[in-house]
């Protein structure tokens, strides 16, 4: 184990000096408003009728829309026209046979 090196006869230095002061803060004038203390009475009730309206007001009742001028042609399903295509290829198909009944015979 060593021992670290210290020095033998140094003392550590005196610090006199004080601490720097703060910046002054933004808006340093202070303000001071004191609340106002008289008390203000709210303006006397006055009962007053609600406003008339003077706005002349659709009928309530429902109308219905005038008569046609021409009579509207009559309405009639007609299907559309089927498009011109090909037949489409049939779902069911006889399977293929071979020409012969018996298999040939495998001599190798």
């Amino acid at each position: 184990m060593t021992v670290p090196l210290l020095p033998a006869d140094e003392l550590p230095e005196l610090n006199a000096r004080r601490p720097l002061a703060p910046d002054a803060p933004p808006f340093a004038a202070r303000t001071a408003t004191i609340p106002l203390l008289v008390c203000v009475p709210s303006p006397d009730a006055t009962p007053s009728p609600p406003p008339v309206a003077t706005v002349l007001r659709p009928d309530w009742r429902l109308n219905a829309p005038p008569a046609p001028l021409v009579p509207l042609p009559a309405l009639i399903p007609t299907p559309p026209d089927r498009p011109a295509v090909a037949a489409p290829d049939p779902t069911r198909s006889s399977p293929l046979f071979p020409p012969l009944d018996e298999p040939e015979l495998n001599a190798s």
